[in-house]
C-alpha cells in the first residue's frame, strides 16, 4: 500500500526550507525532476521554479518564509480607533452617548462607530468587528443594561416615594396577569386592574385614572422606551412650573432599527419628528404615546372618550382639553422610541389605516367638526392635516379616473386628474427621501412609500365610507 504525502502547500515554513535545500541538492547530484518531485512529494513545477532560482541566484534566490496578510490589513478601522470604540462601549451606555437605544445593539454600534470615525459601515461588518473584539449577542433580562437593582431601588424610593404604578389587564390576547402579580408582589406601589373582557383602550385608561390618586399622570404605551434617566423628574419640574398646561412626548426615530415598510409608512402618514421646532412648542393634539397630563384635567373634560375602543379617543381629548384652555405642548424631556414590534407588515399598517379613517370620522361626528379648528391650532396639526386631505383629494382622483375611463374611455380629463395622485406620491417619496438620507436599504424605503401611497390612501377612504353608517348604527367607533 503506497504512503500518501501530505501536499506541501499544508507544511510549515521550517519544512518547506529543508524540502528546498533537499530538491536543490538532489539536482546537483544529477537526479531528474520529475525524480526529484515524486519523492519529496511536491509538483515538478515548483521543483523546477527552486533550481532555476538556486542557479540564478545562489542560496540567497530561493524563496522565504510565507508571511501572509499582516494582522490588521485590509480593515476599515484603525487600531486605535478599534480600541477607542471598545472602551466606549464597555464604559458608557448608548443614550450617554446620544443614540437612542437601550442596548448596544448592531445598529446602535453603527451609529457610534459613524459618530466617531465618520465612517458608516455595513451591519454586517459591524457584527463582524464585535466578533472579534470579543462580543456576542446576548438574551435580555428583565433589567437594564448596566443596572444597579440596589441604586435603582433608592432612587425610586427617594426621587418617588410615592409615585402610583397603575397596571391594567384588559383581558387581551397576551396573557400579562402573572407578570403584573410578580412585580407588584415586589413593589407596594403597584396597583392592579384587572377587566374580565376587552373594553377597549379608552375604558382602561379611564379605569387608570379613577384608580390614581396623584396629580400628575402619565400615558405610556406599550411599545414605547422613554430615553434619559432623569426624563419623568425633568418633566414633572416643567409641569410644577407651569401645572396648566399638559406635556406631549418627542419622538426619536431610529432608522437603523426600522425596516423599509415601518420608515414608508411613517412617511405616508406624516408621523416622522417635526425638525426645527422649539422647546414647548404647541401640538394640535397628543397622540397618548408618551405624555404627561394634570389629573384635574383629564377629569374636568370627562376623562377619554370610550366610544372610540381602538382609535380616535387621543383627538377627541386633545380636541376638549384645547377647547377647555389645557394647551397641549411638546417637550424633550419625555423623548421615546416607538418599537413598534409585531405590527411591521404592510397588511398589519394597512388595517390600521382602514381602522383610521374610521375613527377620524367619528371624531368629526362627534366633536361636529370642531376637532379641526383646534387641530390647525399647531404647527403639527396642520401638516397632518393637510397631509390627510391631500390623500383623500389623491383618492377622489383616483376614483375620478376608473370612472371617466369605465365610461368614455381615455380622455384628456385623465392625465389632469392624474397630476394630482402623482403629485401625492411625489411629496411622499420625498418626504421618504429626506427622512432616510443616511439610512440603510434607501432605495427600498422611497420605492415603498411611493407604491403604497395610493393604496393606502384608497384603505384610509373606505374607512371613512363605512364610518357613517357605523357610527350611526352603534354610536361608537
Amino acid at each position: 500500500m503506497a504512503i500518501e504525502l501530505p501536499d506541501g502547500r499544508s507544511e510549515s515554513n521550517d519544512v518547506l526550507e529543508a524540502l528546498r535545500r533537499r530538491a536543490v541538492h538532489a539536482r546537483e547530484l544529477g537526479y531528474a525532476v520529475v525524480d526529484i518531485a515524486a519523492i519529496l512529494g511536491l509538483r515538478e513545477e515548483t521543483v523546477s521554479r527552486w533550481c532555476v532560482r538556486y542557479q540564478q541566484g545562489g542560496e540567497a534566490a530561493l524563496p522565504g518564509p510565507r508571511t501572509g496578510r499582516p494582522v490588521t490589513s485590509g480593515r476599515l478601522l484603525s487600531q486605535d480607533q478599534e480600541l477607542a470604540l471598545v472602551d466606549l462601549i464597555d464604559s458608557k451606555t448608548p443614550q450617554e452617548l446620544g443614540i437612542p437605544s437601550a442596548l448596544w445593539t448592531r445598529p446602535a454600534v453603527q451609529q457610534l462607530i459613524e459618530q466617531h470615525t465618520g465612517r458608516r459601515l455595513p451591519i454586517r461588518t459591524v457584527g463582524e468587528y464585535l466578533r472579534r473584539w470579543g462580543y456576542t449577542p446576548q438574551k435580555p433580562v428583565r433589567k437594564a443594561y448596566r443596572q444597579d437593582p440596589q441604586e435603582v431601588e433608592e432612587w425610586l424610593e427617594q426621587t418617588y416615594p410615592d409615585l402610583e404604578i397603575l397596571a391594567i389587564d384588559d383581558a387581551g390576547p397576551e396573557p400579562v396577569q402573572g407578570v403584573i402579580d410578580e412585580f407588584a408582589r415586589d413593589d407596594v406601589r403597584w396597583k392592579t386592574v384587572s377587566h374580565e373582557r376587552n373594553l377597549g383602550l379608552s375604558a382602561s385608561l379611564n379605569d387608570g385614572l379613577r384608580n390614581s390618586t396623584g396629580p400628575f399622570v402619565l400615558v405610556l404605551q406599550q411599545d414605547c422606551e422613554i430615553l434619559g434617566e432623569r426624563a419623568v423628574e425633568d418633566a414633572v419640574a416643567l409641569m410644577e412650573q407651569d401645572g396648566h398646561r399638559c406635556l406631549s412626548g418627542e419622538p426619536v426615530l431610529v432608522l437603523p432599527e426600522m425596516s423599509p415598510t415601518q420608515v414608508a409608512f411613517a412617511a405616508i402618514w406624516n408621523h416622522l419628528p417635526d425638525a426645527g421646532e422649539a422647546d414647548l412648542a404647541p401640538v394640535g393634539f397628543s397622540e397618548l404615546k408618551c405624555d404627561l397630563f394634570p389629573r384635574v384635567a383629564l377629569l374636568t373634560v370627562g376623562a377619554f372618550e370610550e366610544r372610540f375602543r381602538i382609535s380616535g379617543e387621543d383627538q377627541v381629548l386633545s380636541h376638549r382639553l384645547w377647547s377647555s384652555g389645557w394647551p397641549i405642548v411638546r417637550s424633550t424631556a419625555l423623548r421615546f422610541v416607538l418599537r413598534p414590534g409585531r405590527q411591521a407588515s404592510i397588511r398589519a399598517y394597512l388595517r390600521k389605516e382602514f381602522l383610521y379613517g374610521r375613527s377620524q370620522l367619528g371624531i368629526l361626528l362627534v366633536t361636529t367638526f370642531a376637532s379641526v379648528r383646534t387641530t390647525r391650532s399647531a404647527l403639527q396639526g396642520r401638516r397632518r392635516l393637510a397631509n390627510r386631505l391631500h390623500g383623500l383629494v389623491a383618492t377622489l382622483s383616483i376614483l375620478a379616473i376608473v370612472g371617466i375611463a369605465l365610461a368614455i374611455g381615455p380622455s384628456l380629463w385623465l392625465l389632469l386628474l392624474a397630476v394630482i395622485p402623482g403629485s401625492r406620491m411625489f411629496v411622499v417619496g420625498r418626504r421618504a427621501a429626506r427622512v432616510s438620507r443616511r439610512a440603510p436599504r434607501r432605495t427600498r424605503t422611497v420605492t415603498a412609500a411611493v407604491l403604497l401611497t395610493p393604496l393606502d390612501d384608497l384603505v384610509y377612504a373606505a374607512g371613512m365610507a363605512v364610518a357613517v353608517p357605523v357610527f350611526l348604527a352603534r354610536r361608537r367607533i
